[in-house]
């Protein structure tokens, strides 16, 4: 088991620490996916595209990376099981916030 930091955002990034767990640990059994940037609570008129862009970025753009970084062990038939969650922070300030259909987050 182990914890590593990595910019899931940079392919050269992914794709070093992939290879640094495998040399320390020989095979990956499972990947947890739980990042994100913090969530802007905003009316819909305040928010622009690029605000979920970034979302895109970090959340689907980033496994896509780590599934692609994997793909070598994957078509040895190693399986490896990819569990996806939000990370906890993108919680953090909800409470501060009316449940109202005019809040928006990105």
């Amino acid at each position: 088991l182990g914890l590593y930091k990595v910019d899931v955002k940079d392919e050269n990034s992914v794709n070093a620490c992939m290879s640094q767990i495998i040399k320390e640990h020989k095979k990956i059994d499972i990947v947890i996916y739980s990042v994100s940037k913090p969530f802007l609570y905003k009316g819909i008129q305040e928010l622009e595209w690029h605000d979920y862009l970034e979302h895109f970025e970090i959340q689907v753009k980033g496994m896509f990376i780590a599934v692609k970084a994997l793909h070598n062990l994957i078509n040895n038939n190693n399986k490896i099981k990819f569990i996806c969650f939000p990370h906890p922070d993108e919680f953090r300030d909800i409470d501060q916030f009316p449940h109202s259909n005019k809040y928006y987050c990105s």
